[in-house]
């Protein structure tokens, strides 16, 4: 589901909005290396203020980069040829374990299925107040683990956890941001065995009276 860092993994394009700074930094990283640019600075102490400004400048570019995280859409996900189906019903999600942000978690994610024993896709997400990501953690679960889901306020101050589950292929691809995306969403009943008894005992019942009727 993300860059194709091992086999059976899902292969993403890169953030358009990363293109034309990543070709930047290279530019600039070129020309540090280059023994013209460091030659007058041997030479001509005069030019270490040139110097600091290009040195802040690589640092303020390590730090947007580290303090902006980044979501994951559909238009990300670049589809390998599908596999077959390990068990009836088996299902994917993306999984990851404290991600810095959704990017992150989504883009090296395995492409594999989920245990048989799983049904349903899980996400944490701790986050800051104003929405920033902080960790984000992925994985498939059984039903046990879906029955708390919403958000809650962390131990730590200023700091916020919104937990979700879904049921479905992928179902998991966005984040839990608030109430409203913090829930169960099952595409089919959770109790399903639970009607089997009541049926049973109905038909029992209406045989009883059928034979009553007839003898």
């Amino acid at each position: 589901m993300g860059n194709k860092r091992q086999e059976g993994t899902r292969l993403t394009s890169s953030p358009s909005f990363l293109l034309p700074w990543t070709a930047l930094r290279f530019e600039f990283s070129l020309v540090v290396l280059s023994p013209r640019f460091w030659a007058p600075c041997m030479s001509d102490m005069e030019s270490g203020p040139a110097l600091a400004w290009l040195l802040l400048l690589s640092l303020l570019a390590d730090c947007l980069k580290a303090t902006q995280s980044r979501d994951f859409t559909v238009k990300d996900i670049i589809y390998l040829h599908p596999s077959t189906t390990p068990y009836p019903g088996g299902f994917k999600c993306f999984t990851c374990e404290k991600a810095a942000d959704n990017y992150e978690c989504n883009r090296w994610a395995p492409d594999i299925y989920c245990p048989r024993e799983t049904r349903y896709c899980y996400t944490q997400h701790t986050m800051e107040v104003t929405g920033n990501s902080i960790s984000v953690t992925k994985r498939c679960v059984p039903l046990e683990d879906c029955l708390s889901t919403g958000c809650r306020d962390s131990e730590r101050e200023g700091h916020k956890v919104c937990t979700s589950c879904c049921e479905g292929n992928i179902c998991n691809l966005p984040l839990p941001r608030n109430e409203t995306d913090a829930t169960f969403a099952t595409t089919s009943p959770i109790n399903q065995t639970n009607g089997h008894p009541h049926c049973m005992s109905v038909i029992v019942s209406c045989l009883w009276v059928w034979l009553g009727l007839t003898l």
